[in-house]
């Protein structure tokens, strides 16, 4: 594998709360030092850093693949043409 794209979060089951999914494990270290952003989106630096990730934002719902598939393609085919071959 020559890269990965992850795009957006959670997918919980029709009876799931987001907030409810991940309570039974521990944090991973890297959740240690969040950033709660003033609008209420949450970022990890540390973690992006760690992986020596680029990182896209989209002003976008929680759902972009939904609500901006052309953008969110644009991003997968940005990547794809960037990875080595």
């Amino acid at each position: 594998m020559a890269g990965l794209v992850y795009v957006a979060a959670f997918a919980p089951d029709w009876d799931e709360v987001v907030g409810d999914i991940a309570k039974s494990y521990p944090p991973p270290l890297t959740f240690a030092a969040p950033i709660i952003e003033k609008e209420g989106f949450i970022s990890l630096p540390t973690e992006t850093k760690r992986m020596k990730a680029k990182t896209t934002e989209l002003d976008t719902s929680h759902v972009p693949m939904l609500s901006k598939p052309k953008d969110v393609a644009a991003v997968i085919m940005d990547a794809a043409a960037k990875a080595p071959h």
